[in-house]
């Protein structure tokens, strides 16, 4: 509520502006990828990249 722009949808590869359709837009980001701490077994196993593990969050049935 508020918005000076009623609906927008921009994706973008860099760091987001949330005020990029306008000061008064405000916004919100919904991010692609999340990070997930490895467990101890797969750091112990070797298959640890820095730790983390990157999770997709756009789901199978997203995609469906």
């Amino acid at each position: 509520m508020g918005s000076a722009v009623p609906f927008s949808v921009i994706a973008t590869d860099h760091l987001p502006d949330l005020h990029v359709t306008g000061a008064g837009s405000g916004g919100q980001y919904f991010p692609r990828w999340t990070y997930e701490k490895n467990s101890e077994d797969d750091l112990l196993s070797g298959l640890s990249d820095g730790g983390f593990q990157r999770l997709d969050n756009i789901t199978d049935t997203a995609l469906t």
